[in-house]
């Protein structure tokens, strides 16, 4: 593999690799808004009488 070969292999997984460093960065966002809007469901289920 030459110089150029290599260089537009290596552009290729940076092109690859941005949209499934953002997926990721997503999902963990979202997990964490995920376990605090449960977190929130528990501490206001005495206010309402629910039975969780």
């Amino acid at each position: 593999m030459n110089k150029l070969e290599k260089k537009e292999l290596y552009n290729q997984l940076f092109k690859l690799a941005i949209p499934i460093s953002l997926q990721s960065l997503i999902m963990a966002v979202l997990y964490l808004v995920d376990q605090l809007m449960v977190g929130q469901l528990w501490r206001c289920s005495d206010c309402f009488g629910w039975d969780v």
